[in-house]
């Protein structure tokens, strides 16, 4: 017979047997962008994930910064966009009912900059290349479902200014930008 408490345990949120060698997840995650655009930024970021042996996932994920406006000075504003994906490497040396997911990761995309309320319009596109490390939590909630939150960090490799005529650099691409995020994942094993 089987103990009830026992039960209640999420399979999902326990370490993997090495008799399971691979499992797949998707996980959908909403948040912030600290300083890849001129402010704090709206993200979205939705991962696929191959889980192999106890504790090693390689991720592919596509990344959206969506359009949003900042105002630059007097009554100019701009509008910044990113889209892009990456690759990850993870391993998770915590597991259980609450997982702790440590990844590497390369990310490349593209920012579009455009400028609004001027006597004549100015657009840009750069590509964006970063190294990224994030952290991962990860708390089961039931067998296939569990709350993710991670933090990021991302270096980008090139580092462009944006600027509008007659108004100067609205925007110099940091050394590094921090991204915070909360979503769901779905776990198959």
């Amino acid at each position: 017979m089987c103990d009830p408490a026992l039960a209640l345990i999420p399979s999902h949120a326990t370490p993997r047997s090495d008799d399971t060698l691979l499992g797949f997840a998707a996980r959908l995650t909403g948040g912030l962008d600290t300083s890849a655009f001129p402010g704090v930024a709206m993200q979205t970021n939705l991962a696929a994930a191959l889980l192999v042996g106890a504790s090693f996932r390689a991720e592919l994920y596509g990344l959206l910064l969506p359009a949003q406006e900042f105002s630059v000075g007097g009554s100019a504003k701009t509008d910044f966009q990113l889209f892009g994906g990456g690759t990850r490497a993870c391993l998770q040396p915590v597991q259980g009912n609450i997982g702790l997911v440590l990844c590497e990761g390369l990310e490349a995309g593209q920012i579009r900059a455009s400028g609004k309320d001027l006597r004549r319009a100015q657009e840009g596109k750069v590509y964006w290349v970063a190294p990224t490390t994030t952290l991962l939590g990860l708390w089961a909630m039931t067998e296939t479902l569990a709350l993710a939150a991670s933090a990021e960090a991302a270096i980008p490799l090139l580092r462009h200014e944006f600027f509008i005529d007659g108004i100067g650099t609205v925007h110099e691409i940091p050394g590094v930008t921090v991204r915070l995020g909360l979503g769901l994942e779905l776990g198959w094993q």
